[in-house]
């Protein structure tokens, strides 16, 4: 006869529970004077803010300010009232089609169905021609003065031409 091994001590072993080596005494409190890293994670993330803050109040603070063509204030010269013109253009643009259109090159302004369709063909030449002839001042005065000879024929016209334009929406 084969004996078995006495199945209580079995089951007694097995319903046996396990305790740890010392109690659990549950998370540990703060200390009173607080964490440096969350006093610097505060700091700077309060830092953070305010750059963001100052950066969106000066860009919509420079937006608002009118810019003056370059050369000297007060200036009268046909060049200087046709840069005038040209960053008036370049703002009535912007207010009626949308901020992304200040970045487009003349040759993009002028290419823009569009722009041709809202404002004419004709007007959007005669828009293109001023901003052109405001390029040539802008960036390459000596030889604009060749080319062109004085702007100050064509100025009445482009006047009139951006004041409809700012009538119009």
């Amino acid at each position: 006869m084969i004996q078995q091994p006495d199945q209580s001590a079995a089951t007694a072993a097995s319903v046996e529970t396990l305790a740890p080596p010392r109690p659990n005494l549950g998370p540990e409190p703060l200390s009173a004077e607080g964490s440096p890293i969350l006093l610097i994670s505060v700091s700077l993330g309060c830092l953070l803010l305010l750059a963001a803050l100052a950066i969106l109040w000066r860009r919509r603070r420079s937006a608002d300010q009118t810019t003056e063509p370059p050369g000297a204030p007060g200036d009268e010269s046909p060049e200087a009232r046709l840069l005038a013109l040209r960053e008036r253009a370049r703002a009535i643009l912007t207010r009626r089609f949308g901020p992304a259109l200040r970045a487009r090159t003349t040759e993009e302004v002028a290419a823009d169905a569009q722009l041709a369709e809202a404002l004419g063909s004709d007007e959007l030449a005669r828009l293109t021609n001023l901003l052109r002839a405001g390029d040539r001042v802008l960036f390459d005065h000596a030889t604009a003065a060749e080319q062109d000879g004085d702007p100050s024929a064509d100025l009445a016209d482009w006047t009139a031409l951006l004041d409809s334009l700012s009538r119009t929406r």
